[in-house]
């Protein structure tokens, strides 16, 4: 069982590692700038992250919005279905598919937002993260502490 699935395990090593490598550049490019452009940098992160912020809880309201639409469109679409089978001679057929119908459209679209949602998540997430860096090297240079002295030759190692 390990053997199926050490391609993943190494896959995954990989990328923690490039992450790592690439927040220690990062860490690195902040700590080497000058005062304004730390705070200038900081400054911006900070507005965007809360700018990210603002339009992703604007982005939840709107799909909340959305599902009720679509699960009305739906009810209005199935009670036009029941409508039409009632005079039909075998309207067991047209409601089984009416009901496919709606419930398939219903749940594809429910299944994108949550998957658009947790992407956009995951891009706030990033943006924090410029955040917190850029806030760790200010309380650095306040205090003339710092953190991390590291290589970036030991983080390929």
């Amino acid at each position: 069982m390990n053997d199926k699935f050490s391609h993943i395990k190494w896959w995954n090593n990989k990328r923690k590692e490039k992450n790592d490598l690439n927040n220690c550049e990062t860490y690195n490019r902040l700590k080497n700038m000058s005062e304004q452009e730390l705070m200038f940098e900081y400054i911006n992160v900070k507005v965007n992250y809360r700018h990210q912020k603002n339009i992703w809880i604007l982005s939840i309201v709107l799909s909340v919005l959305l599902i009720l639409q679509i699960c009305k469109s739906c009810t209005d679409f199935i009670n036009q279905v029941r409508t039409v089978a009632s005079y039909q001679e075998n309207p067991e057929v047209l409601l089984k598919i009416g009901f496919s119908i709606a419930g398939i459209l219903t749940i594809a679209v429910i299944i994108l937002i949550i998957i658009l949602l947790f992407s956009y998540t995951k891009w706030l997430n990033e943006s924090y993260k410029r955040v917190l860096f850029a806030a760790l090297v200010l309380e650095c240079r306040r205090k003339q502490t710092w953190y991390f002295h590291v290589d970036n030759k030991e983080m390929k190692n």
